[in-house]
C-alpha cells in the first residue's frame, strides 16, 4: 500500500532495488569525495561556504522537516488532499534514506525484517561509504608522485566525521521507526462484556501480547535493543565527545578530535558551555518529539490530543530556552532556528484544533462548541 497515493501498488523487483541503492550510495559517495578534493583545492570558495554557515542552515531546516514528517503517523493528524504534496515533501527531505531512494517498506519482506532494516540501514550506509572512501584514498595515494605518512589519520579523521553526520541526521528518522513495535490498536471483540484485542499497526496479524503471539515476543526484543542503540547510547556518544573537546574548543586550541567533531559545534557560541552542548538538546528535543512521545498512551495516542498537547508543550520550552541562550554564533541561524520552532508550536496547536474538530458536524459538536469554527476543508 503506498500512502502517499493512498492506493495498492506493485512493489518493484529486488534488481531495480538494489539499482536503487547502489546508484543513492554512488552519488552520496562521489559527492564526498568530489567536495572533500574542491575544499582542498578551492580554499577561497570553502572560506565563502563557510562564512553563509549553510551546514547550520541545513540541520536547521532537515530537523524541523523531520517533526513535521511524523504528524500523521505519530500524532494521528488527518491532512487535507490538497495538503499532502506538502507533506510528502518534508518526509522526502527529513532525509529517510529509504524514503530517497523510494523502497516500499512493506516490499522488504517479513515485518521483522523490514523493523530491522529500519534500524540498521544509516549502519550500512556508513560501512559502505566508510570503505568506499577508503578504496578512493588508496588509489589517490598511489597516483600521487609523492606518498604521505599521515593516511591513517586522515582516513580515521573522515571516516568519523562522515558517522557522526550520518547518525545525526538518522537519529530522529529511526527513533520513529523503531517505535513502530510500540505502536497498537486496540479492537473491540466483545461488546457485552467490553473485550478488546490490540494489534501491532504496522503489521496487524501481530498482537500486542507477548504471551499469546511469538512474533510480536521476538520484535518487543529487537525493539529494546534498538531503543539502547539509537534513542539512548547514540545521543550520549555525542555527548561524550561534546564533553572531550569542551575544553580545548572553549581554549580556542581544537585538538584533532574536535577537529574532526566540528560539525557537532562549529555553529555555536564556544565561549558558552550550554551553547556548546546545544545540538545534543537539540537531538534530544527532535527525539523525544518523534520517538519517546510514542510511549504516551501506545494503543489510543494517535487519536487523541494527549501528545499534540505534550509536544507544544515541550517545543515552547524549547522556543523559551533558545531566546534566553541564543546559543548561535550568527544571528541569522538564530532567527531560522526561531522561525521553524515556533512554526512547530503553531503546527501542533493546529494539530489539536484538528482533533477536536474530526467527526464533528457543521453546528454542533466539541469544535463548534470551543472552536467556533467548521474546519471541514482540512480534513483529509
Amino acid at each position: 500500500f503506498d500512502p502517499s497515493k493512498g492506493r495498492c501498488a506493485t512493489c518493484p523487483s529486488p534488481s531495480k532495488l538494489f539499482l536503487r541503492a547502489f546508484i543513492a550510495l554512488a552519488i552520496a559517495l562521489v559527492a564526498i569525495v568530489i567536495s572533500w578534493l574542491f575544499m582542498r583545492r578551492m580554499s577561497t570558495f570553502s572560506v565563502i561556504l563557510t562564512s553563509l554557515s549553510l551546514q547550520a542552515k541545513v540541520k536547521i531546516l532537515v530537523g524541523f522537516c523531520q517533526v513535521i514528517s511524523s504528524f500523521r503517523a505519530v500524532y494521528g493528524v488527518s491532512i487535507d488532499d490538497k495538503l499532502k504534496a506538502w507533506f510528502n515533501f518534508f518526509t522526502y527531505f527529513s532525509l529517510d534514506f529509504l524514503q530517497i531512494i523510494k523502497v516500499p517498506r512493506d516490499c522488504l519482506g517479513s515485518k521483522t525484517a523490514t523493523f530491522i532494516l529500519n534500524a540498521c540501514w544509516p549502519y550500512i550506509l556508513c560501512a559502505v561509504l566508510i570503505f568506499g572512501l577508503f578504496f578512493f584514498m588508496v588509489i589517490w595515494e598511489h597516483l600521487k608522485e609523492t606518498r604521505t605518512t599521515d593516511m591513517k589519520t586522515r582516513f580515521g579523521m573522515m571516516s568519523l566525521s562522515i558517522a557522526i553526520v550520518i547518525f545525526y541526521f538518522a537519529l530522529p528518522t529511526v527513533s520513529r521507526s523503531i517505535f513502530d513495535a510500540k505502536k497498537c490498536r486496540a479492537f473491540a471483540t466483545n461488546d457485552a462484556n467490553e473485550e478488546t484485542k490490540s494489534y501491532l499497526m504496522f503489521a496487524m496479524d501481530m498482537e500486542c501480547d507477548v504471551e499469546t503471539d511469538e512474533n510480536y515476543s521476538s520484535l518487543l526484543d529487537l525493539f529494546w535493543i534498538f531503543f539502547a542503540l539509537w534513542p539512548c547510547l547514540t545521543p550520549l556518544l555525542f555527548l561524550l565527545l561534546l564533553k572531550k573537546i569542551n575544553h580545548a574548543v572553549q581554549q580556542s586550541r581544537p585538538t584533532l578530535l574536535a577537529i574532526t567533531c566540528r560539525f557537532l559545534w562549529e555553529d555555536f557560541d564556544e565561549t558558552s558551555p550550554l551553547a556548546l552542548h546545544w545540538d545534543f538538546i537539540d537531538t534530544m528535543r527532535k527525539i523525544f518529539l518523534t520517538g519517546f512521545i510514542n510511549l504516551l498512551d501506545p494503543e489510543e495516542g494517535s487519536n487523541k490530543i494527549l501528545r499534540l498537547s505534550v509536544a507544544c508543550v515541550v517545543s515552547t520550552l524549547y522556543l523559551t530556552a533558545l531566546l534566553s541562550v541564543r546559543p548561535y554564533k550568527r544571528i541569522d541561524d538564530l532567527y531560522l532556528s526561531t522561525i521553524s520552532s515556533f512554526l512547530l508550536v503553531v503546527c501542533f496547536g493546529l494539530g489539536v484544533i484538528l482533533h477536536l474538530c474530526k467527526g464533528d458536524d457543521e453546528n454542533e459538536g466539541t469544535c463548534h462548541t470551543f472552536i467556533g469554527l467548521h474546519l471541514d476543508s482540512y480534513k483529509a
